[in-house]
């Protein structure tokens, strides 16, 4: 007989409790896979957002560049005419910058959210900034 340890057989229990540990681990790659699915879905959608609004900034930009400061500032002195419609297309222009300013905040509140930022003094400060906007716009 040799003196070394008896293997023993594994027991109804060592069975289901090896078991039950790759049951844990499966379920918990399951679950895992599933919160980076979530993920890579939201950063998807998130981007599929962006990049229209990142679109609409650029032809906004560049109609407002277009729009009013297409000329030489000698040129724009020299014509009466292009002053009038200047100043008469200030509330105008006033609009599309704030229209502008409302796109780069969205982009850039859905970015936070992505990135797990939930902060309300973002949201707020827009809301503010909003409202002395309009209260602006309206006393114009």
């Amino acid at each position: 007989m040799s003196k070394g340890k008896k293997k023993s057989a594994p027991t109804a229990a060592t069975v289901q409790s090896a078991n039950l540990i790759q049951q844990n681990q499966n379920n918990t790659t399951e679950e895992e896979a599933q919160e980076v699915k979530c993920v890579q879905d939201k950063i998807w959608n998130c981007f599929n957002d962006i990049v229209p609004n990142i679109y609409m900034a650029e032809r906004l930009l560049q109609s407002f560049r277009e729009q009013y400061f297409s000329m030489s500032v000698e040129a724009f002195e020299e014509n009466e005419t292009t002053k009038r419609n200047f100043v008469w297309s200030f509330e105008y222009m006033q609009a599309q910058l704030w229209s502008l300013g409302n796109i780069l905040f969205d982009i850039r509140l859905k970015c936070e959210f992505v990135d797990g930022n939930k902060d309300e003094r973002i949201i707020a400060a827009h809301i503010r900034n909003e409202d002395e906007m309009r209260s602006w716009l309206q006393q114009s």
